[in-house]
């Protein structure tokens, strides 16, 4: 990862998150989606963590586009989106992340768990 803030697109059909469903069952709802994560949010962001420093973090969020709309994980507002009427809809991720100067070289990790419910 460079230093200082950088944004990494994954653009390619088979890196993108798809949610597939019934086309009726979406008609006329709207849906947030939000992701927990393994290492704990930090000042609202996401943190990926050196495997073998535990004490040596990245801090990050992820941009879900869906080509008509964008949506910043975490989703801390609950901001809603409807899903296409298609049976599927997808989104091309885009991972922010902000490395300080000071941050070891090396592997970081995190593990995003996903959960997609209506809005009421």
């Amino acid at each position: 990862m460079p230093r200082g803030a950088a944004k990494k697109t994954f653009s390619r059909v088979t890196e993108q998150l798809c949610f597939t469903y019934t086309g009726a069952d979406v008609s006329e709802k709207s849906f947030i989606i939000n992701a927990g994560n393994a290492n704990g949010l930090v000042s609202g962001f996401y943190q990926l963590k050196h495997l073998s420093d535990p004490s040596q973090v990245v801090p990050y969020t992820v941009i879900l586009d869906s080509g008509s709309s964008q949506l910043t994980l975490p989703n801390n507002s609950n901001v809603a989106r409807s899903f296409d009427t298609s049976g599927k809809t997808c989104f091309v991720p885009s991972f922010w992340t902000a490395v300080a100067k000071d941050v070891k070289d090396g592997d970081y990790s995190d593990v995003l768990t996903f959960t997609v419910f209506t809005k009421s």
